[in-house]
């Protein structure tokens, strides 16, 4: 989506995201489009899973010599539609920058049901409008019952 001050270019959902210091260009490990929990049984109703990613997003300004000082809020989605967890971060471009790199460390989720989970890429165009869509990733949650071993001699 465009604003007349910002562009969201990409989000992405990996493992790990790694900037290099010497020419700042980021490495993104291990692409998540899918996971696999194990489980005891059925969940209750909800359950926080812990779970280590990065959501990394690239934005870019509109009109280079502006300043963009803004707010970013990622929203995950269940399968049914519902709000599950918020993530909100600032979004600042200097005069003198291009673009922003933002990397949201994400530690744990809720997962309600198996199923596709969406991240919603969300932003301000201004402080006191309401937040606006740049971009959905999705993630397919499946949850495998654990099945408990012995060994017998």
């Amino acid at each position: 989506m465009k604003n007349q001050k910002l562009e969201h270019l990409w989000s992405i959902l990996c493992t790990n995201s790694s900037v290099d210091q010497n020419t700042n260009n980021v490495s993104l490990f291990s692409i998540i489009e899918e996971v696999v929990f194990a489980t005891d049984g059925p969940l209750k109703s909800e359950a926080i899973i812990p779970f280590s990613c990065d959501l990394v997003t690239l934005w870019k300004k509109s009109n280079e010599g502006d300043q963009v000082d803004t707010e970013g809020l990622v929203e995950v989605m269940d399968p049914k539609g519902n709000a599950t967890g918020t993530f909100k971060y600032l979004i600042d471009i200097k005069k003198e920058h291009k673009r922003l790199r933002s990397i949201l460390k994400i530690k744990g989720f809720k997962v309600t049901v198996p199923g596709n989970y969406i991240f919603r890429v969300k932003y301000r165009s201004d402080d006191k409008s309401d937040f606006i869509l740049a971009g959905e990733i999705p993630l397919y949650v499946q949850l495998e019952k654990n099945f408990k071993t012995t060994n017998k001699a």
